[in-house]
């Protein structure tokens, strides 16, 4: 007998979703109409939870270029040593929420732990800023309030990107999906 295990969200291998495309399509997008609102911890951990490692860290690292070069040629941030280095900060930011992620979940493996990951990834990558503020002494506003809107967005990006994830799993044909050989 063959029983489906249904652990959460298909793994990269049992689907054939262009789902990085749609990170990085949602990044250009989003960041061509919303200066700074990259979700870097919300890609991390639905990466985390969707691909394999060399994808997600490929996948994030193609989302943050994307926001950068957007960033700095579309909005105009200017080239200076201060936002380079905030943006190099908030890069690592994000890989260090990606490995956070992969550490916590598996591929395909998500749907208890997904959003506890998500928690933890968020506080990962804001101590991650946090520490770059201190370690160069370039002020940052790490009130509540800020990190509360940067919590918002990760969120309201986290769910948006979460249930596109699912409606391409309905819509696109899945490979083979993950069975168990079981006899009785």
């Amino acid at each position: 007998m063959t029983n489906k295990i249904s652990s959460g969200l298909p793994s990269a291998r049992q689907s054939t979703l262009p789902w990085p495309a749609v990170l990085l399509t949602s990044v250009f997008v989003g960041s061509t109409l919303i200066a700074c609102a990259v979700p870097l911890v919300a890609i991390a951990t639905l990466a985390a939870a969707t691909m394999t490692r060399r994808s997600a860290f490929l996948t994030l690292l193609l989302c943050w270029g994307t926001s950068q070069v957007l960033g700095f040629s579309l909005h105009g941030y200017p080239q200076t040593l201060f936002t380079v280095g905030w943006g190099v900060a908030i890069g690592l930011g994000g890989a260090v929420a990606l490995i956070v992620s992969q550490m916590i979940l598996r591929p395909g493996q998500a749907r208890l732990w997904i959003l506890p990951t998500l928690g933890l990834a968020f506080i990962a990558y804001e101590l991650t800023l946090f520490g770059f503020s201190k370690v160069t002494g370039w002020a940052c506003p790490f009130t509540v309030d800020v990190v509360a809107v940067v919590a918002t967005n990760e969120a309201l990006w986290f769910v948006g990107l979460g249930l596109v994830y699912v409606g391409l799993g309905r819509v696109l044909p899945r490979q083979g999906a993950v069975t168990r050989q079981s006899s009785q």
